[in-house]
């Protein structure tokens, strides 16, 4: 009897052993993808500081850190970008430069984004590439192109709802595309500005890359609209670093900067930055003590008034697990979705009053989600608003003909 209970306490312990040492049977620290499961090599394009801000690289940097660590079906290799440069030339001849650093390497590796493509697609060692910027979405043909590898997924994220480049049919079955709902980041915005921001100031100044970019028009257009919900009575101004996308202002920090204190000698109060990274830094740095400014994705403070920089920001390590555990769980999917603040991914940063924003917050909620209350995507042109002058003369231009005719009949 003793020797048949020492044989099962022996093979207990070895039964314990084998269980702690294999992912297929308990969940370890590494996640509960079966040992079984192919690896799949996953190179992750971390898109240039010059358009995001360092807290939403590192965010998005932890997310693949903790997706490494929760699945060991996936293996993380990062390549930031870094000095980006464009060079003006006769459109569709211009150049678009960036070198990147291959994190998993012990030596810095510097080339440009052609010769990476070659490293991340031509050569076939990555499954899955992930593009990380709304920089990418398509000027870089050659290089995301997704149709010319279709043994490879591709996953663009934070694109602002704009499709990648691709030829071949609408939607690659190897693509995905995730956005988040700017309209929703802007009119969050707005109404917390409203709500936390006393008093209120008189003149409002809002701020886009060039006019007919569609980042900023969803953006300054809501953040627009919860403003003139509440106070109709205010003095408002759109302004843009540049008249075009051929232009050479929109992503100079230098003119950020300029037109910002240019702004607040006007004596508004409030500016709205609906820009990249640098241009959201130029802007911080060229108000004095007089003027709030409130951005997004740009987790940052003023260093002599961290009381009057304030932004909405993405919770990326919630999104990106998300995803994962969605490709983990039921493999791959294409086409394209969008996070709103139904998924409680975007949240307020450097507010004060957290009894007002706590409560602002749910308002905002109850209006978008419950009440699906409708958030203008374009921009509203005022007496006060450039633009109006250039609607007003096309109106006039089509009528000009219409009243002469009149006036020759009148004689």
């Amino acid at each position: 009897m003793r020797f048949q209970l020492k044989k099962i306490i022996i093979s207990s312990i070895l039964l314990f052993c084998f269980i702690s040492t294999n992912s297929s049977v308990f969940a370890s620290n590494q996640g509960t993808a079966s040992v079984n499961q192919a690896v799949q090599k996953v190179a992750v394009i971390i898109d240039t500081p010059g358009y995001y801000d360092s807290y939403f690289i590192e965010d998005v940097t932890n997310a693949f850190g903790i997706v490494n660590q929760t699945y060991n079906n996936f293996d993380i290799e990062l390549f930031p970008l870094y000095n980006y440069s464009f060079e003006y030339t006769p459109y569709p001849n211009y150049t678009i430069n960036y070198y990147y650093d291959n994190t998993t390497s012990n030596e810095t590796i510097q080339t440009n984004l052609t010769d990476l493509s070659s490293i991340l697609l031509e050569t076939g060692n990555y499954e899955m590439v992930f593009l990380m910027g709304y920089g990418l979405r398509g000027v870089h043909k050659d290089f995301v192109n997704v149709s010319q590898y279709p043994d490879t997924d591709f996953i663009f994220y934070d694109l602002s709802n704009e499709l990648p480049y691709h030829s071949g049919p609408p939607s690659p079955d190897n693509r995905l595309v995730v956005s988040f709902d700017e309209t929703h980041l802007g009119y969050i915005a707005g109404t917390l500005a409203t709500a936390t921001i006393s008093p209120f100031p008189q003149r409002v100044a809002m701020i886009g890359s060039y006019e007919g970019d569609l980042r900023s028009t969803r953006l300054i257009a809501a953040f627009q609209g919860a403003i003139l919900r509440e106070r109709t009575d205010i003095d408002i101004k759109i302004a843009y670093l540049d008249d075009g996308f051929w232009g050479l202002n929109w992503r100079n920090k230098d003119k950020a900067k300029e037109l910002a204190g240019k702004l607040e000698d006007e004596g508004y109060g409030l500016i709205f930055a609906a820009l990249q990274n640098n241009n959201t830094l130029g802007v911080l740095e060229g108000v004095g003590t007089n003027t709030f400014v409130i951005t997004v994705d740009s987790n940052r403070t003023l260093l002599n008034k961290p009381n009057l920089a304030q932004s909405v920001v993405k919770n990326n390590t919630k999104v990106i697990l998300s995803l994962f555990e969605t490709y983990n769980r039921s493999g791959f999917e294409h086409e394209a979705v969008t996070f709103q603040l139904g998924d409680n991914v975007f949240y307020p940063s450097n507010f004060d009053n957290n009894g007002v924003v706590n409560k602002t917050m749910a308002e905002i909620y109850t209006d978008i989600v419950d009440s699906s209350i409708q958030i203008p995507t374009d921009i509203r042109y005022a007496l006060n608003t450039p633009g109006f002058q250039i609607i007003s003369t096309i109106v006039g231009f089509f009528f000009l003909p219409f009243f002469v005719r009149k006036k020759k009949k009148g004689e």
